[in-house]
């Protein structure tokens, strides 16, 4: 019963419509926007709990469009991480892992099911921990762009589908990799540890899924990671240095626990390899947990390591290491030698989704409309500043930026063998 005078909360057009239309409405709408709703409407929580794993997995592919491959793929492998020894459920996941793997590049059909588990989870990792990290690198990004392209202060337009689906991409690969090779729950006098696994997989397991331009946009991921943690290191060199009064107790040598020399060069860089390749939850927490200088300096005191395999680093991704990666395979390196055309064809999910996989304009530009296999060391740094890898040929176009990429085209080689 209502109180005297109350009024019964009204229902809105939208709310009144019959229950198979509302679960429709539902089964068009991102994640976003099946939050929103939800937590607006008594009446269409009620019809998301109805159907909320069927609900969710239509929404996660609407969201994640051709990443949710990769998505599926990162949850795979974070599965055959939880086995703790060999056997018949270890290489069934193994398989099924490669098998997400060599369908990275296929748009996701309706025949293409995730278990009612996996979509949960993937929900949870998206909600929690991609998307915020994602939102502070689009955020840094297109600040980038601004500034590279003198357009400052200018409106801009939200990312695009196909702006979003390379970044997500990028994201979950990252991940992916340091899950895979990077240093993950470990000490830094354990920093060298190798998984059970390592005989069984390799890193051209996945860079071999990988076009060249896909790879610019993870090595472009881990840049913006490892600027980062460069900044955050400038700010704590003191803090933790082997000297600092809080390391007084401890005798030495060695190096007390905890105590970093955040100022040797060489030391710095193999740390900030390690910490880099921590990945995403890393992340998350410096841009939302940590609430002063303090927090920060413990927060990094716990995560700061030496790499344990794989450093993703443009560096590590060197002309002259990709002259010799089993991956050029004669017709690759017959397309570089002749300069095979390859041309912008249009922003479109479909184009991200495909064994044809065309690349962004940036690429095209970069490399003069030809096929090049190159990527990382042998592009400059201000590209990833500016994520020009990640951008739709409209931004690159109404910011200006064409003109500058057509600048730096003739300063990239077309011919991997210049650099053996």
């Amino acid at each position: 019963m209502f109180a005297q005078n109350a009024q019964p909360p009204s229902i809105s057009r939208l709310e009144s419509l019959p229950p198979e239309i509302r679960r429709h409405i539902l089964l068009t709408l991102d994640l976003e926007e099946i939050f929103t709703i939800i937590q607006a409407s008594a009446i269409f929580y009620q019809q998301y709990l109805l159907d909320r794993t069927t609900i969710l997995r239509s929404s996660l592919r609407r969201t994640l469009g051709g990443a949710v491959i990769v998505a599926r793929a990162l949850h795979r492998f974070n599965h055959v991480r939880m086995l703790k020894k060999r056997g018949p459920e270890t290489y069934e996941a193994l398989d099924d892992f490669r098998h997400l793997l060599d369908a990275s590049h296929s748009q996701p059909s309706t025949d293409t099911q995730l278990t009612d588990d996996e979509v949960l989870d993937m929900v949870v990792e998206y909600h929690s921990l991609i998307r915020p990290v994602v939102e502070k690198y689009v955020e840094w990004a297109l600040d980038g762009l601004a500034r590279d392209t003198g357009t400052v202060g200018e409106p801009r337009s939200p990312i695009s589908q196909t702006e979003r689906v390379r970044i997500l991409r990028a994201f979950y690969r990252f991940q992916l990799y340091c899950r895979m090779f990077g240093s993950q729950d470990d000490a830094p006098s354990r920093a060298y540890r190798t998984w059970y696994l390592e005989g069984d997989i390799r890193i051209s397991d996945l860079l071999n899924t990988l076009v060249p331009w896909e790879i610019e946009q993870l090595v472009s991921v881990n840049y913006f990671a490892a600027l980062k943690y460069d900044r955050i290191f400038d700010s704590i060199e003191s803090d933790l240095h082997p000297d600092h009064p809080r390391f007084a107790d401890q005798v030495r040598p060695p190096t007390p626990d905890g105590a970093f020399e955040l100022d040797n060069v060489v030391n710095r860089q193999s740390l900030l390899m390690g910490t880099s390749s921590r990945g995403i939850p890393l992340l998350h927490e410096i841009f939302f947990k940590v609430t002063d200088h303090e927090s920060l300096v413990a927060t990094m005191q716990k995560a700061i390591c030496l790499p344990a395999d794989l450093r993703l680093d443009a560096d590590e991704f060197s002309c002259l290491d990709q002259a010799g990666w089993e991956r050029y395979q004669d017709e690759d390196e017959k397309a570089q030698l002749i300069g095979t055309p390859l041309p912008f064809r249009g922003d479109s999910e479909s184009h991200l989704g495909t064994q044809g996989n065309f690349p962004p304009l940036a690429w095209t530009l970069m490399w003069q409309g030809k096929y090049s296999l190159l990527f990382g060391e042998c592009i400059p740094d201000w590209t990833r500043d500016a994520a020009y890898v990640m951008w739709d040929a409209e931004r690159i176009e109404s910011t200006g930026a064409r003109d500058k990429l057509e600048k730096l085209a003739p300063e990239l080689s077309l011919d991997i063998f210049d650099y053996t």
